[in-house]
């Protein structure tokens, strides 16, 4: 038996699939309206969009987290 060869078939299988687009593209989603749940990038001053909240636990406040669409920054922030 021939012995396989994993680098020649994942590229015949890669040259076999149709192209996708990346589903965090670089294009927001508008659904938020600008001030709660949106700031501004530091890197790249893009509006960023708040993934969710941390809740407090113990001795740790809330952390909302935020990402920017643009330049894939991701932020934590302590409320």
């Amino acid at each position: 038996m021939a012995p396989h060869r994993p680098g020649k078939l994942a590229r015949l299988i890669r040259a076999t699939e149709p192209a996708v687009m990346a589903s965090d593209d670089a294009n927001p989603p508008r659904d938020a309206a600008h001030g709660e749940g949106v700031r501004n990038c530091e890197r790249c001053n893009a509006e960023m969009k708040q993934l969710g909240v941390l809740p407090a636990l113990s001795i740790r406040a809330a952390t909302k987290v935020y990402r920017c669409y643009a330049c894939d920054h991701v932020v934590a922030e302590r409320t």
